[in-house]
């Protein structure tokens, strides 16, 4: 059996090599029906206002006002949902496992504007790790916040802004860690494959 181990094991290695099982993942909008509370839909991350409450897909039916397609993150104000984020409704993402890379589009909201604007903060298990800040942004149009480590330290983000000005919140991407077990299981198959050519080199030896 040693040479199915082997080969399993190899396969394994080159796959975990090329992020196979890891890689980015998309929470876009687009992918659910207006309305739908979309809070738990990746398994991957967790969205919420700052004060706990729900997250949903919000449709403009306009892509103007969207980063891509029409739909963007909204949030439940009691009768409706809406789409308007700002200093007193406070965007958060909590991810089940730590991630080394994040990122969400900022799109301006309001033609009548001239420049929406919005800061997103990176968390890790010991706090607060980077705040990164939008220019104003014209409209139609939107920013990309993203940030970046060397190694999975990312624990959560919050988006929110210096004023009252609101903004809305498209596409949030994340690296998914690799399996803990796969990266375990790798170097234990690849030991028993190379043990088992031994054994088997030593069974065929001349005596």
């Amino acid at each position: 059996m040693n040479r199915p181990v082997l080969a399993l094991a190899l396969a394994l290695a080159a796959m975990v090599g090329t992020d196979a099982f890891g890689g980015m993942m998309t929470v876009e909008p687009d992918n659910f029906a207006h309305g739908q509370d979309i809070s738990t839909a990746d398994p991957g991350v967790t969205l919420q206002l700052e004060s706990g409450r729900a997250v949903y897909a919000f449709d403009y039916e306009d892509a103007d006002y969207a980063s891509t397609g029409t739909k963007v993150f909204g949030f439940d104000v009691g009768f409706e949902v809406e789409p308007y984020w700002d200093d007193l409704h406070v965007f958060q993402a909590v991810f089940t496992e730590l991630v080394a890379f994040v990122s969400i589009d900022v799109v301006n909201n309001d033609e009548a504007s001239s420049g929406d604007s919005a800061y997103m903060e990176v968390f890790g298990p010991g706090g607060l790790l980077a705040t990164i800040d939008t220019t104003e942004i014209a409209f139609p149009g939107f920013q990309t916040l993203s940030y970046s480590l060397a190694t999975r330290g990312i624990s959560s983000i919050r988006v929110s802004s210096v004023d009252t000005g609101d903004y809305s919140l498209d596409r949030l991407q994340y690296e998914v860690p690799l399996p803990t077990t796969l990266t375990l299981l790798v170097p234990g198959l690849v030991g028993l494959g190379m043990r088992g050519r031994r054994a088997a080199r030593g069974r065929t030896a001349p005596g």
